[in-house]
């Protein structure tokens, strides 16, 4: 008589995952779930596998412990798991980081998530999705070239709801599709985001790459690279066309800057691309000139307006210095001409007008500004030599009259060589010529 059976190995199969999944759950969730039959039935064979591991030993004692954890299946799995054992760990991980999702447990979802792609990552490099296909799709029946790729379809996309479910989720908490402004999701979107973003440095490794025979791992790469790219431009495009609903005259205040607002919030937490900061500065622009041309150019949303976009703009500023974009330097000039114009400090009027310069040589509005800072330098220079009195010039070694009038002539000359036709250039040199006669100071001429 056969003393052990099949039945035997099932009872016992049974038994070990009644005893081992509810503690092992408890513990890989971190403590926010408890196992559902559902779970018990989906994970029954894993305890039995998961017990013949090397790191087997690390994970048993502490069974128990709560506090040992995540410590000890870390540990764990650095010493190593079977691609049997890690198909569990990939799927129980990767249900587990929607669990977290949905009741806010962004945290513990960038842990689950990190583990669940580790674990896809080492079953997909080994040997085993070859076996997975063979479960999945009995080729007894057919051995055609066409079947064969249907397989091989299915197992290098394997991964894509994985990355549907974060881009999915990424576009809602973003607003993306719809056409009326609402708040972002934040948490959602940035863990959505640094989601995709952490698939994409899992998925690097080259070595590992090499063994991936359905090329599932470079596939789930390049979806989570193409959906960041995506995201982006949609995005944009979103933004574009909230900016074209803004009438500069009829839209209230409050709702201004409203597509400006959102741009900002959105980009901030996805980093910004050249095609945002080019749209979205240039759009800045193009609005601040409606609303100047209506007379709103005195409101408060009118400065506010380059105080939410001067993020985009020092992207933008960057980006031109290295050369890594083209064509947007007047906008990008423009943009730091409408910073610099309301400011009272003649020093921060003057250094942004010349950033703006530098950016873009010869912008007009930045030149004829900049003109009129040397003249108000060349102003306090003849202010000052007013204030002399025409005995004093005769004062031995004061060479201070001398200083003056050459500091005006000098500030003169840089203001007409950066905007010839400024009209009050003629009125500073008669006044300063009249000051050097008085003062009797020769000009440098």
């Amino acid at each position: 008589m056969k003393l052990w059976t099949s039945q035997h190995a099932a009872l016992l199969l049974a038994l070990r995952a009644e005893r081992l999944i509810p503690k092992l759950f408890k513990r890989l969730s971190l403590e926010r779930y408890e196992a559902t039959e559902a779970d018990l039935r989906r994970l029954s064979e894993w305890p039995s596998e998961l017990a013949r591991q090397p790191g087997w030993a690390l994970i048993e004692p502490v069974l128990d412990e709560p506090g040992a954890w995540p410590d000890a299946w870390e540990r764990a799995r650095e010493a190593g798991f079977s691609p049997t054992c890690d198909h569990h760990h990939a799927l129980l991980f990767s249900r587990l980081t929607s669990s977290f999702v949905r009741d806010h447990e962004y945290e513990h979802a960038r842990w689950a998530w990190r583990e669940a792609i580790e674990a896809w990552r080492r079953v997909m490099a080994s040997g085993y999705p070859r076996e997975l296909l063979d479960d999945l799709i009995d080729q007894r029946e057919d051995t055609s070239p066409e079947l064969e790729r249907a397989r091989e379809h299915v197992i290098t996309t394997l991964l894509d709801p994985l990355f549907d479910e974060h881009i999915d989720r990424l576009r809602a908490a973003l607003g993306l599709g719809n056409d009326k402004l609402g708040a972002l999701d934040r948490r959602v979107a940035r863990f959505s985001w640094s989601a995709l973003g952490q698939a994409r440095k899992s998925l690097r490794d080259d070595a590992l790459l090499g063994q991936d025979l359905f090329g599932t791992l470079a596939h789930a790469r390049q979806r989570a690279t193409s959906a960041r790219v995506q995201i982006a431009v949609e995005a944009v495009e979103r933004f574009k066309k909230l900016a074209e609903q803004l009438d500069a005259s009829e839209t209230p205040g409050p709702e201004l800057l409203g597509p400006f607002e959102w741009a900002a919030q959105t980009f901030e937490l996805i980093g910004h691309t050249e095609y945002a900061s080019t749209t979205i500065v240039t759009q800045a622009v193009q609005f601040a000139w409606r609303l100047r041309k209506v007379g709103r150019d005195e409101e408060a949303e009118f400065f506010r307006l380059f105080d939410i976009v001067e993020p985009f703009n020092k992207d933008l500023y960057t980006r031109l210095e290295r050369h890594d974009t083209f064509g947007h330097n007047s906008k990008c000039a423009d943009f730091i001409v409408f910073r610099g114009e309301p400011l009272l400090e003649h020093r921060e009027r003057r250094a942004l007008f010349e950033r703006a310069l530098a950016i873009c040589p010869g912008h007009r509005n930045a030149s004829m500004l900049m003109s009129y800072e040397h003249l108000h330098e060349a102003n306090q220079a003849i202010g000052q030599a007013q204030l002399i009195l025409a005995p004093m010039r005769h004062i031995p070694g004061n060479d201070k009259p001398s200083q003056l009038i050459n500091k005006a002539w000098e500030a003169l000359d840089r203001a007409r060589a950066v905007f010839p036709t400024n009209e009050k250039i003629p009125d500073y040199e008669q006044r300063i010529r009249d000051e050097a006669t008085r003062l009797r100071v020769d000009l440098p001429e």
